[in-house]
C-alpha cells in the first residue's frame, strides 16, 4: 500500500480515532510536562509565559485573530514559519515543518501512516511506556520494544540489532525504528545516536526520533545539531512537542520536521485543524507572531529556566 492511499484510509476513520487519542493525552501521555512558572505580587504563581503576557497589551482583532480562533491552515503555514526563522535560525526550512494538535495523536497517525497491517515496528521505551502503544495493536502492527534506560549502556545498536533478529531479521516486515524522547535522551553521545541512524538505514527502516527531552534540557541548539547530523533524506523524521519546550501551559503546538513530502502532505491532510481555540490559546500564538517584543523577552528567560530547572 502507498504512502497517499494509508492516507486516504486515516482520513476515512480519522474523526473515529481522535476522540480516544485525544482522550490518551489528556490523562498525560508519554511526555514529560513541562511547567515553568513566575511569581506574583499575591504571593501565587502564573506560568512564565501568561505573567508575560500579561506584561504586553492585548492584539488588534484582525484577519490573524480570526484564523487562530478557527484554526485555518493559514496559522499552521505562519507558525511554521515563525519556528523555522525564529526559533530555529532558518537550519530547518519552513516547508519542512508541519504543526499539527497533540503530540501523542500526531504520534499514532505518524507512525500508521509508515506501517500497515502485518508490519513490524521497533519502539525504544520504558516498560511503563509500552501500553502507549497499543493503537498500533489495534491497527494490526507488531511492536518490538526495546529498553533504553535503566541499563549501563543505555540505547544500543546491539540491543536494537537483537529486536532485529527476534522479530524475524532479513524475513521480517520491520518498517520502523521510533525512538522515544526519553530514550533518544539519554543514548548518550552523538557518535552513538548516528549509529543508531545508520543502522536503521542501512536497513531501510525510517526512523521517527522524538526529540522533545532533548529540547527542553539542552536547548534549540540539539535541535539543530540533531537535523544537521543526518545526511539529508525522506526516511529520518523528528517529532517535537514545541508547546513543551516553550513551557506553555493550555495550549498544543507539536511539529512533524521531515524531508519527505509525501508524508508531509498526509500529516497535513490526515490532522486538518489546529490545536484549541481558548482565549489563553489566541492570545499566546497571537503575541508569538505578531509581537515582536514579547518574543525577545519571553524566550530568553524561559531559556535560561529551562536549563536551570
Amino acid at each position: 500500500m502507498s504512502l497517499s492511499t494509508r492516507g486516504d484510509v486515516l482520513n476515512s476513520n480519522w474523526a473515529q480515532t481522535a476522540e480516544r487519542y485525544e482522550a490518551r493525552r489528556s490523562r498525560g501521555g508519554i511526555y514529560p510536562t513541562v511547567s515553568k512558572t513566575q511569581p506574583v505580587e499575591n504571593g501565587e504563581s502564573l506560568p512564565l509565559v501568561l505573567e508575560h503576557v500579561r506584561r504586553h497589551p492585548p492584539l488588534p482583532i484582525g484577519e490573524l485573530t480570526y484564523d487562530i480562533m478557527h484554526g485555518s491552515n493559514r496559522t499552521r503555514e505562519l507558525l511554521s514559519e515563525f519556528l523555522s526563522t525564529r526559533i530555529l535560525g532558518s537550519c530547518i526550512a519552513a516547508d519542512e515543518i508541519v504543526v499539527l494538535d497533540g503530540t501523542t495523536t500526531l504520534v499514532n497517525v505518524l507512525a500508521l501512516s509508515l506501517c500497515e497491517e502485518g508490519d513490524t515496528a521497533i519502539v525504544t521505551c520504558e516498560r511503563r511506556e509500552e501500553s502507549s502503544f497499543m493503537f498500533m495493536y489495534r491497527a494490526g502492527v507488531k511492536t518490538v520494544f526495546v529498553p533504553s534506560i535503566n541499563t549501563q549502556s543505555g540505547l544500543t545498536t546491539e540491543s536494537l540489532e537483537a529486536a532485529w533478529q527476534e522479530a524475524g531479521g532479513e524475513h521480517s516486515h520491520i518498517k520502523m525504528l521510533f525512538i522515544t524522547s526519553v530514550a533518544l535522551f539519554t543514548t548518550g553521545s552523538s557518535k552513538t545516536t548516528n549509529d543508531i541512524i545508520a543502522w536503521a538505514r542501512s536497513r531501510g527502516l525510517h526512523i521517527l526520533a522524538d526529540i522533545t527531552a532533548l529540547g527542553v534540557s539542552k536547548g534549540v541548539d540539539s535541535i539543530r545539531s540533531s537535523w544537521e547530523a543526518t545526511t539529508p533524506a525522506d526516511d529520518f523524521h523528528m517529532i517535537w512537542s514545541a508547546s513543551e519546550f516553550f513551557g506553555i501551559p493550555g495550549i498544543s503546538l507539536s511539529t512533524l520536521i521531515t524531508r519527505n513530502e509525501e508524508l508531509f502532505e498526509i500529516m497535513s491532510s490526515s490532522m486538518a485543524y489546529f490545536g484549541s481555540c481558548s482565549r489563553q490559546s489566541q492570545w499566546t500564538v497571537q503575541h508569538l507572531l505578531s509581537d515582536s517584543d514579547f518574543v525577545d523577552s519571553y524566550f530568553p528567560e524561559n531559556e535560561h529556566n529551562q536549563r536551570n530547572t
